[in-house]
């Protein structure tokens, strides 16, 4: 017994060693391979080198001798297909596999290339058949197919060509478009092609039923939503655009609208529209820190929707020791033109700072809607306003038309790599239209960020503004123009630039006029360092006035809630060149 137990264990190490010894053998030669291709410009071997899976498997995984003599094998037909795809049809290939040692981990494959002469589009027939040959979208695709006559033959523009066609003809609602004729005839002797291509999109489908639910605001406000009526030519942009201006209009939070083309009935597309309802209440409450304004707190309480009218309610709370103000307002959803709203507007305002105090209180109207891309605010407002300035106090009554726009584009709002965001505003009164005097104002602001490298980035801003007034003595605080502080010319205290009277005080401006130029880079993962320059100032005359500038550094921390900038700037114009430290915390725009 012990004998015959004895051997059976022997076997079975002798298999065990043996099958480590086919398994070694195996793998012998295995871990990296090298692979050159030479006759070929830089770009092309690119393209070669990532169509092979030799290349590809490599980088994944370490490949056995028997892996890689396989791959090689295969690597000669794949590239040959890749230079039939790039338009080389009679390309020469030599190949060859370092001839190693079978131990050694390193080997070389090698191929070299004689591409020969290239297959060009001598005739190209690309026609659109049905309906869609009216079409001026669909037309204008085909003006801009990717391969034209006399160009290279690479399929893979010729495919995205045909897949652009389609897309579109999808998208205008031609769902039984098919290829009539679809064909690449190639040339090999002459090194030609000629391509022939029909595209049959039959007849237009047509928007059918829209199926609108029962949701927190009435059918009726979102039916003169909609961009198109049933019955119109389909387009699925418009579907985007209704899906856009649900949205927008914050009642919702989430909005799926969806054609049913998988019920299609007499060349019609039923549409479904599902929505979701946002919380009717929307609290938020926040403070932040600005050397100009100190500690600050801000809250808001808004009621996305007051009534099934789609009426709303914003009030914004706003407290600290330079400006303390509260606002409310109630918007009523207005359209006549879509996606906009009227709006009545109540404010007071209380500013106080080292060259003047101001109280403040407006009402009025306001239209906000979309154009032109732009957010556009018309508006009216009353304004009485007291304030002091110097030794000069007055209350002053006005009756102000405006107009506005604003535009925000941005990549990440917390924390902007590229992006901007202007605003321009025109506003003014009369005298004797409830106005205790006449001016007309206009300013523009704006703030520029652009990427600069993978840690850097350059920010600019800018802002200018002038009045024409009938008596500036009467010209409100809030009115005037001041310059310096936080995000004016750093290195000088809030609103401390401006024309001053005999004592030396600030009294305000009718023209201002700032810019900053920055660049900010990064050197850990959430803080990066700064250093600027900034210019401008506030002036009474075009022709004889004298701009401040100043330069600094400063370091950002990145938070949830944006930037805290911490920044030391010096008014380098000055003779007693002044010394500022800046606190600001929030978004880039």
């Amino acid at each position: 017994m012990l004998t015959r137990k004895t051997r059976k264990t022997g076997t079975w190490l002798d298999l065990c060693l043996c099958l480590c010894l086919v398994l070694t053998a195996t793998s012998a030669g295995a871990d990296h391979i090298i692979v050159d291709i030479t006759g070929v410009d830089s770009d092309l071997e690119k393209k070669l080198l990532n169509d092979i899976t030799l290349t590809r498997q490599n980088k994944l995984e370490k490949l056995t001798l028997a892996r890689m003599k396989s791959l090689f094998s295969r690597a000669r037909k794949e590239i040959r297909s890749s230079l039939q795809a790039r338009g080389y049809y009679q390309p020469e290939i030599e190949a060859k596999l370092s001839d190693e040692d079978e131990n050694s981990k390193h080997r070389r494959a090698s191929f070299h290339i004689e591409p020969g002469p290239r297959t060009h589009v001598t005739e190209l027939t690309l026609e659109i058949l049905g309906e869609g040959r009216n079409d001026d979208r669909l037309l204008a695709q085909v003006d801009n197919f990717p391969l034209q006559e006399g160009d290279p033959l690479i399929h893979s523009l010729y495919e995205s060509g045909k897949k652009k066609i389609e897309t579109l003809a999808g998208e205008r609602g031609y769902f039984d478009a098919g290829w009539k004729t679809n064909v690449v005839r190639v040339n090999v002797n002459k090194n030609s092609a000629r391509i022939e291509l029909r595209y049959d999109t039959g007849n237009r489908y047509h928007f059918g039923d829209i199926k609108i639910p029962d949701t927190v605001v009435s059918r009726n406000i979102i039916e003169k939503m909609l961009p198109f009526q049933r019955g119109d030519p389909y387009d699925a942009n418009l579907l985007i655009a209704l899906t856009q201006a649900l949205r927008n209009s914050d009642y919702f939070a989430d909005v799926l609208v969806k054609p049913e083309v998988n019920n299609l009935n007499d060349e019609q597309v039923p549409i479904t529209i599902s929505l979701t309802p946002r919380a009717r209440n929307s609290y938020r409450v926040g403070g932040g820190f600005g050397t100009d304004t100190g500690p600050r707190l801000v809250g808001s309480w808004d009621n996305r929707y007051f009534n099934k009218k789609g009426h709303r309610i914003e009030t914004d709370l706003r407290l600290s020791l330079v400006l303390s103000s509260l606002t409310g307002s109630y918007l009523i959803p207005y359209f006549r033109n879509r996606d906009a709203e009227l709006g009545v507007t109540s404010s007071i305002a209380h500013e106080d700072t080292d060259s003047r105090k101001n109280d403040t209180f407006k009402t009025g109207i306001q239209h906000l809607r979309q154009r032109w891309g732009w957010n556009e605010t018309l508006g009216l407002t009353y304004q009485y306003e007291s304030f002091e300035l110097a030794d000069t106090r007055e209350a002053t009554h006005l009756l102000i038309p405006r107009i506005g726009y604003t535009k925000t584009v941005t990549d990440n709002p917390v924390y902007t790599r590229n992006g901007y965001r202007i605003g321009m505003e025109l506003r003014g009164a009369v005298e004797g239209v409830v106005s205790d005097l006449s001016f007309l104002q206009a300013n523009i602001r704006g703030k520029y960020i652009r990427s600069l490298g993978e840690n850097g980035r350059i920010i600019a801003r800018s802002k200018v503004g002038g009045t024409v007034v009938s008596n500036f003595d009467e010209l409100p605080a809030s009115l005037r123009f001041f310059a310096g502080g936080d995000n004016s010319v750093r290195g000088f205290d809030f609103e401390a630039l401006g024309p001053r009277d005999s004592q030396g005080n600030v009294l305000g401006g009718r023209y201002v006029l700032t810019g900053s130029l920055e660049y900010e880079h990064r050197f850990l993962e959430k803080w990066s360092g700064a250093v600027f320059t900034d210019i401008g100032n506030a002036f009474n005359d075009l022709d004889d006035y004298e701009l401040e500038y100043s330069v600094g550094a400063g370091i950002r921390w990145l938070t949830p809630v944006g930037l805290i900038r911490l920044d030391v700037a010096a008014g380098i114009s000055r003779d007693d060149t002044p010394i500022r430290l800046h606190i600001v915390v929030g978004p880039d725009l």
